[in-house]
């Protein structure tokens, strides 16, 4: 204790230049590449000064830089806790140390979402390392699309080809990640998937196409209503109906009356994108109530996006999902949360800080994506 009080009673002026000083030298030895010795002079800094921003600052890059997320964490909870007031550019501090964890993991369904909402960021090298493994066929779909929305022509052209291909593959993953880039121009390629050999591929290109409200492949979608699989024609009559087609054989307001949630959740969200205030909120109300978690979380999800009068309730079926013992559930909420973050929403940064504490890897990397893209709470 005797140096504690020795500190304590020295003259602030003192106190104040060995802060600085620390600080100083504390940035000096980062750039040195002593990401270590930064971390050890900033955290000696805030000992002196448990609120002082420079040296939270200090002490977060460093360990962002060494890759200690849960340290970043600690850390700035015990900034927190004298500041009180929540800080968004040293929360983004701590998602990248977790991300640059993520980053350099084994396993590449963590590293490679990792790398991208750092290449998002503004990271040079983690965007350098996408093309990389992407152009070397070790990346999934997803990473070609989001290197196609960074403007990589090479990456939107392997997703037109594996798209296109015509082996027995299932390429879902393909024309998911192709509809994601959007643009007029990727409606016909997706609807060259509607003669693909394997049926998932024909019904997710049956589904991407009403994703993308594409009115201009309605005849591809008339001529898919003869395809020989009846999962396929009824997801095409389902996609027309959602295009507002009268040769669909079916309408919106029937599929609404589907004894399947899914297929209601289909329909509320073919209506909310056509009247966001409309009277289709009271059937996502009800689907807050359904059997099945995932449909609980989307319908949550999509009153969010829409900040309708009953967000209140969408809040709490989230926060509910968050907590579910089923890591299926947690995960999908997780990445629910990231994505409504990331299309505008602002979400309280304690949920996301708690997030990061959670025992599923999936989950945290959701948290520290949306911990990139978050906002002040409302």
């Amino acid at each position: 204790m005797a140096p504690l009080v020795m500190q304590a009673a020295a003259p602030p002026q003192n106190q104040a230049s060995s802060i600085v000083r620390l600080i100083a030298e504390g940035w000096t030895q980062l750039a040195a590449g002593d990401a270590g010795e930064a971390a050890a002079r900033g955290e000696r800094a805030l000992r002196l000064d448990p609120v002082n921003h420079h040296a939270i600052d200090l002490v977060l890059a460093a360990y962002a830089t060494n890759r200690q997320d849960t340290r970043a964490l600690d850390a700035y909870e015990r900034w927190l806790s004298g500041s009180v007031d929540e800080d968004t550019s040293l929360l983004r501090s701590v998602a990248t140390a977790y991300l640059n964890a993520f980053a350099a993991n084994a396993d590449p369904r963590l590293s490679l979402p990792a790398l991208a909402a750092l290449a998002a960021s503004g990271d040079t090298a983690a965007l350098a390392e996408l093309r990389k493994r992407a152009a070397a066929g070790t990346a999934p779909p997803e990473i070609d699309a989001e290197l196609a929305q960074h403007g990589d022509a090479d990456a939107l052209q392997r997703l037109q080809s594996e798209v296109t291909s015509g082996n027995r593959a299932d390429k879902t993953a393909s024309i998911n990640a192709l509809k994601s880039v959007g643009g007029r121009e990727t409606h016909g390629i997706i609807a060259q998937a509607l003669h693909d050999p394997t049926p998932p591929s024909r019904i997710a290109a049956a589904t991407a196409l009403a994703d993308l409200g594409a009115t201009d492949q309605l005849p591809t979608l008339h001529d898919a209503l003869s395809d020989p699989d009846p999962r396929v024609r009824g997801m095409v009559q389902i996609a027309l109906a959602r295009l507002r087609d009268p040769q669909a054989g079916t309408s919106v307001q029937e599929l609404l009356s589907s004894p399947v949630g899914e297929i209601r959740l289909v329909a509320v969200k073919t209506m909310a994108q056509e009247a966001p205030q409309g009277p289709w909120t009271a059937t996502a109300e009800a689907l807050l109530q359904d059997d099945d978690a995932l449909v609980r979380i989307d319908a949550a999800r999509l009153l969010l996006e829409h900040d309708v009068p009953s967000a209140g309730a969408a809040r709490e079926t989230l926060r509910a999902a968050l907590a579910d013992p089923t890591p299926g559930v947690r995960s999908r909420a997780a990445e629910a949360v990231r994505m409504l973050v990331t299309s505008g929403e602002r979400m309280e940064p304690k949920i996301l800080r708690s997030l990061l504490r959670d025992r599923l890897l999936e989950v945290r990397l959701e948290a520290a994506r949306a911990l990139m893209r978050s906002g002040t709470p409302r």
